[in-house]
């Protein structure tokens, strides 16, 4: 029987040209052996997703330098990006009311959101075209949701 226990990864993150604007970042995961299931969507980790389970294939001094899918979930991850000085909280509650839950670091002017499969991709889309006229960027840097 596998014993499962959360742990928190730390991340190295390539800093160019001043961005992202941290060196490492750290996220809840439940290890199963040799897999650790992602507890939230990061805010600067490419390729990860709420609810995937990766194996770890470098690890210095604490802090994963590289690591791979054992399995991807259903679960897509947005970025926003203040570009603008826009309150950013306040725009928040619609993607929740789809279903979407949130991570904001006013510090960064950055928020992860996790997206779920069953959520509405026309109206998400729709909302998120929104948010770009009011001055966020938008990155998908795990999108795998389709478009039917």
């Amino acid at each position: 029987m596998k014993s499962h226990r959360s742990v928190s990864l730390t991340f190295r993150l390539e800093v160019e040209d001043d961005w992202p604007p941290v060196a490492a970042e750290s996220l809840p995961f439940i290890q199963s052996g040799e897999t650790y299931e992602a507890q939230a969507a990061p805010l600067f980790v490419k390729h990860l997703s709420v609810g995937d389970k990766i194996r770890l294939l470098d690890v210095e001094n604490e802090q994963v330098w590289s690591w791979e899918h054992a399995e991807k979930s259903a679960n897509s991850t947005v970025w926003l990006l203040r570009t603008d000085d826009v309150e950013v909280e306040p725009l928040l509650p619609p993607l929740h009311k789809l279903g979407c839950h949130t991570a904001w670091s006013s510090q960064c002017g950055v928020c992860s959101v996790n997206v779920p499969l069953e959520v509405d991709v026309e109206r998400l889309d729709n909302y998120l075209s929104l948010l770009e006229t009011k001055g966020l960027a938008v990155a998908f840097p795990s999108w795998r949701l389709n478009d039917s």
